[in-house]
């Protein structure tokens, strides 16, 4: 550990040994080359290597951190640095040098090799011939069709439970709940789901034949997670202070209608949930990308979606005010505004993580 943070803290010494063997390099390659003047083979080669164009940033020599050896390592080429990336031996907090720094510094700071990186690899693909596709493709259109036909004939069970489920089923509700009220306690447990269909959240409130609310109501998440969570702290519960019953909560299941099975045309809404997967999977991963990018803030809770349908041009307005108010803080990059979230959500980039810090201060609890 000691040699490494030598040879860390003193770049110079480092800038010798790079000296020195380049020196040695060159002496050994001219020698060679007197040696070998007379060979034609080796005479075209050069010729044909002087006619090539070279990248210049290819030819940089870096010199690395490594946390496994504990010391410093290189010269790497940057087709060195890309299979170390790859194999996870470096990242962006490794500590790197070259001949042109003057000190160490970590890699994240260093950004064109940062996106060289990043880069993907050219993928060479062969590609077979036109009857092979057509042949590969009728096979596969017949195993689709054979997998749909035996859903049909088979069917589920007249009772069954998501693979994957992400509601719950509510019982003994006041009979004037509505929906703001369930989302108000249910959003306790995690985000409900916006339809991606009507745009508003899931939460449907069953009613009898004449219309009358029934007191029981199907709660829809983002998550599955979720439904463990509400079923551990609303179930049995009152559902507003003071009230005499309490309600049910539990993981929903979902009942076969009549005797055959009959899948539904899902094409138009599976088109709809894809254009609102990026919106909803974003709220969700919002404190992976934070941990990721120290430079974004999510405030929450900032306005309630009913605000825009009141005034038209609420959201430009609170655009504006966002970039004025954090602006006094340091440079604003991004503002977005998340509009139909029930949350109240604004995300916003900062040009750097100590502003994103000084708007967490700031703006953390205030009303």
């Amino acid at each position: 550990n000691t040699e490494m943070m030598k040879a860390v803290n003193d770049p110079t010494q480092l800038k010798a040994e790079v000296a020195t063997a380049e020196g040695t390099g060159s002496q050994t390659a001219a020698a060679e080359e007197d040696s070998d003047n007379d060979d034609d083979t080796m005479a075209l080669v050069a010729e044909a290597e002087a006619k090539t164009p070279m990248d210049p940033f290819k030819m940089i020599q870096w010199y690395y951190a490594s946390t496994k050896t504990k010391t410093t390592e290189g010269p790497a080429t940057l087709d060195d640095l890309r299979d170390l990336w790859d194999a996870g031996d470096i990242a962006e907090e490794t500590l790197m040098w070259q001949a042109a720094f003057s000190e160490w510094v970590q890699l994240k700071m260093c950004g064109e090799l940062l996106s060289r990186l990043k880069e993907e690899a050219p993928v060479h693909m062969i590609m077979p011939d036109d009857e092979e596709l057509k042949e590969a493709r009728a096979k596969k259109n017949d195993k689709k069709k054979k997998a749909k036909k035996k859903k049909v004939q088979e069917g589920p069970k007249e009772w069954f439970e998501l693979k994957k489920n992400t509601s719950v089923y509510v019982q003994n509700l006041p009979l004037d709940v509505n929906v703001n009220q369930l989302m108000g306690v249910f959003k306790k447990a995690g985000i409900i789901k916006i339809d991606p269909i009507s745009k508003q959240p899931k939460v449907k409130i069953y009613s009898d034949a004449a219309g009358n609310p029934k007191g029981d109501a199907l709660v829809t998440y983002l998550k599955c997670e979720s439904v463990d969570l509400a079923v551990k702290l609303l179930d049995e519960t009152a559902f507003r202070d003071g009230d005499a019953e309490i309600i049910r909560v539990q993981p929903a299941k979902f009942q076969q209608k009549g005797d055959t099975y009959v899948p539904k045309d899902t094409t138009a809404i599976r088109q709809a949930a894809r254009k609102a997967a990026r919106l909803q999977d974003g709220l969700f991963s919002w404190h992976e990308v934070g941990d990721e990018n120290p430079r974004v803030v999510i405030l929450q809770h900032m306005f309630h979606p009913d605000d825009f349908a009141e005034e038209v041009n609420l959201k430009q307005e609170l655009k504006e005010d966002m970039f004025e108010e954090l602006g006094k803080l340091g440079t604003v990059e991004k503002v977005r505004i998340y509009d139909r979230h029930p949350e109240g959500v604004i995300w916003v980039q900062f040009a750097d993580s100590l502003v994103a810090s000084k708007c967490i201060e700031k703006m953390r609890g205030r009303w």
